[in-house]
This record gives C-alpha cells, sequence and structure tokens, in this order.
C-alpha cells in the first residue's frame, strides 16, 4: 500500500533511511493533459518499509548487516561459571568473573586451566618447605633431623605455617593461583589488576613466612636452622625492588598478551607451564 509524505522530495525511485527504518520510495511520472496542453509530475510514494535492528545506512538506504562477531579467542565469554567442579576450586570464577569465550566454551581448555590453577598452589604450598633447611655439619651425630615435606615443617618449625594461617594466606594463594590461571576477560580484553592485587598478598604472605622462619631459628643452635627468602630461590622472577614480576605474572596467560615467551618467567614450573603453553596454541589451531 502505497504512502505519501516521506517519500515526497525523492525525485527518484530508491532506499531511504528514516531513523532505524529503511524504506522503499517508488517514483514515477504522470502525465496530466487539459485542453490541449500537456504537463508532466513526479509522484513518489513509500511502497515498502523494514525496521533495522542494527541501524539503517544512509550511504544505501539499506538496513545495515550485523556486525562481524569477534573470534573466540578475542572476545569475553558471555556468561560466568557456573559449573561447581571448577568454582569449587576456584571460587574466583563464578559470578561476575568473566573467561575469554574459547576458554569459557571448551572443556578441554577448562580442565587444562583447572590443572594449572591447582598445580600452582600446590607449589606455594611446597614452597614453605623450601624456604627453611637444614644447615648439617661433617658430624652426623649433630642432625637429629630434616626438613624435606611439610609433615616436617610442622613438626619442627611450626611457626612459619602458624604465621602463614594466621595471615590467611591458604585463601590467598588459592585466589591467585585461580586468577593467574583463569585469565579474566573485561571488555574483549585482557583484565589483570584483580590478579596483581592478589599476587602481591602472596609477597606478604612469603615475608611472614620468611620471618617465621627467622624467629624460629632462634630456638635451636646457632646456625642450625637457615632461612631462604623468594629471591634467594628464584632470582628471575623477582623485581629489583624485590618483589616479585606481579604485573607479568598476571598478562602471561592472558589471550590478548604479545608473544614474547622467553622473557616471561612463570610463577612456578617453566617447564611444565611452555608445555600447557604449547598445547594451548594447538588447541586454538595458532600452532
Amino acid at each position: 500500500m502505497a504512502e505519501a509524505g516521506f517519500c515526497d522530495n525523492s525525485g527518484f525511485s530508491g532506499w531511504r533511511c528514516d531513523g532505524q527504518t529503511s524504506k522503499y520510495c517508488s517514483c514515477r511520472t504522470k502525465i496530466k493533459s487539459k485542453s490541449s496542453k500537456f504537463s508532466l509530475k513526479r509522484s513518489c510514494d513509500k511502497t515498502q518499509e523494514s525496521y533495522c535492528s542494527y541501524g539503517c545506512s544512509y550511504a544505501s538506504g539499506r538496513c545495515s548487516f550485523p556486525p562481524t562477531p569477534k573470534p573466540a579467542h578475542k572476545a569475553c565469554a558471555k556468561q560466568s561459571i557456573t559449573d561447581a567442579k571448577y568454582t569449587n576450586v576456584c571460587p574466583v570464577l563464578a559470578p561476575p568473573y568473566l573467561l575469554w569465550q574459547n576458554v569459557a566454551e571448551s572443556t578441554q581448555l577448562m580442565d587444562a586451566y583447572l590443572r594449572r590453577a591447582a598445580e600452582d598452589a600446590q607449589w606455594w604450598k611446597s614452597l614453605r618447605t623450601e624456604m627453611v633447611f637444614l644447615n648439617t655439619t661433617d658430624d652426623e651425630d649433630s642432625v637429629t633431623f630434616n626438613i624435606t615435606n611439610f609433615q616436617d615443617l610442622v613438626k619442627h618449625v611450626p611457626e612459619v605455617i602458624t604465621a602463614w594461617q594466621n595471615s590467611q594466606c591458604e585463601n590467598s594463594l588459592i585466589d591467585y593461583s585461580c586468577r593467574w590461571a583463569f585469565p579474566q576477560c573485561k571488555g574483549d580484553s585482557g583484565f589483570a589488576p584483580d590478579c596483581v592485587r592478589s599476587c602481591k598478598k602472596l609477597d606478604r604472605c612469603v615475608e611472614v613466612a620468611y620471618q617465621a622462619c627467622l624467629s624460629a631459628a632462634k630456638r635451636f643452635p646457632p646456625g642450625t636452622i637457615g632461612c631462604n627468602q623468594y629471591v634467594d630461590l628464584f632470582p628471575d622472577n623477582v623485581q629489583p625492588d624485590g618483589l616479585r614480576k606481579c604485573d607479568l605474572f598476571c598478562v602471561e596467560n592472558q589471550n590478548d598478551y604479545v608473544l614474547g615467551y622467553s622473557g616471561a618467567s612463570p610463577t612456578s614450573m617453566p617447564s611444565s607451564l611452555f608445555g600447557l603453553f604449547i598445547s594451548t596454541l594447538l588447541l586454538l589451531g595458532v600452532w
């Protein structure tokens, strides 16, 4: 059905934009005769229209095409993880935390990242044992115990465990390991500030454990117990100010991290992480 008004000044047939609507103007020339005189009149009417969900292109007068979806590895997931299989281990994954879309949609990647988080958390727990060591002498009779595992630490240097627990470091290491293993996505970009804050909490935990070790050492004959700082064990993971490279650690697993892995030191096991890194590239189909 023809509709006058909108198309009156169109001049020729074609599609025109009217806000969010694309309308077709059909034009024709009418010949009028009166007595022996003829006159031409151009008449245009709207004959079709379509609502444009993605806007109307004024260049063509037609509805714009839907935007091309971003590839899954360049877009955030549409919703947070709710599967207890993951949230029970990593509570931070619950809403409103968003992952990269390709990760959230892949059970294979989700399971690999869950193992990565669990391994990193275990590594942090084992670090406490590495921070305390026994200075042995040539006289084996002077060595009455050793510190090789968590049970040894609890039995002989419980101050380290107590200080760790009092500072709620167990919660901190789980939060950090999960944020590190499951990078957060916001606005289709990697988001690291929360991870960095969590990482810095672990810096304080490591210092608390070190100070507890120094305190505990006073209970033993001088020189019996030795204490390692994080920098003593992993100097490449520490900045000049003595703090860990949290800004780097929290982006190295992001999809949009510029590949330059040789310059990135992981938080824990380099060989294991590199293997997982290559596996991830294979899953993404970019290797």
